[in-house]
């Protein structure tokens, strides 16, 4: 069971997709206060500074064995997705303890995220695929949103968005893999790989998509 590093598809998605509202949370989990980096000095800020950087960590790890994970997945579907996003919640949930309450509604909103995935499966099946996402009609993302109770017809656009960037970056890491080329480690590495390789696995219809999306992205901060 990995642990999914949110790094990973909330760079992916702000690398796509730049929408009003964002179904997964990007906030960094910091938990140091003013107040608590005046206390930084003597025991306790040692014990704490060696437990940040113990948790970086294993933030990095984790996020390194996401990337190989996905490479090493045949393919990327809903179950894939849910599985992710579950191992987030779980992370979470472990290093909320004791935390501020702004945490937890990055936690509320996590679980959120899970619950129209699991609408959308519920729908759909757990094996659909970006493709079968792509031309869901208004009466299916309908009925994912009376499934998931909570969330309404631009929530379901902007899964069915993340669900296809989250589809590219598999096929960029998987081409990697059969390749025998290496799968990045880290967060750079990673960008700049998927910066290069995603033309390589997109059709051309998805580029031409792409570019619609981001001349729309152009207009409306021209606009502001």
């Amino acid at each position: 069971h990995h642990h999914f590093n949110r790094q990973l598809m909330t760079k992916l998605f702000q690398h796509h997709h730049q929408p009003k509202q964002t179904i997964i949370p990007i906030q960094s989990l910091s938990t140091t206060t003013t107040t608590e980096k005046q206390e930084q000095t003597g025991i306790f800020g040692k014990i704490r500074q060696s437990f940040e950087e113990r948790s970086k960590r294993k933030d990095q790890d984790q996020y390194a064995q996401q990337l190989q994970t996905m490479a090493d997945s045949e393919q990327w579907n809903l179950q894939s997705f849910s599985t992710q996003l579950e191992s987030v919640t779980g992370g979470w949930k472990t290093k909320m303890t004791g935390m501020m309450s702004n945490n937890n509604e990055a936690l509320n909103s996590m679980k959120r995220s899970q619950s129209l995935v699991n609408a959308a499966k519920e729908v759909l099946g757990p094996d659909a695929t970006a493709s079968t996402m792509k031309s869901l009609g208004k009466k299916e993302k309908i009925q994912i949103c009376l499934k998931s109770k909570d969330h309404d017809l631009s929530d379901v656009n902007l899964l069915i968005q993340q669900f296809q960037s989250m589809d590219i970056m598999h096929r960029v890491l998987r081409n990697r893999k059969l390749n025998n080329l290496p799968i990045p480690k880290d967060e750079s590495t990673a960008k700049s790989i998927l910066t290069a390789d995603a033309p390589k696995v997109m059709t051309a219809q998805e580029k031409k998509e792409m570019q619609r999306l981001r001349a729309k992205q152009g207009l409306r901060a021209a606009r502001r």
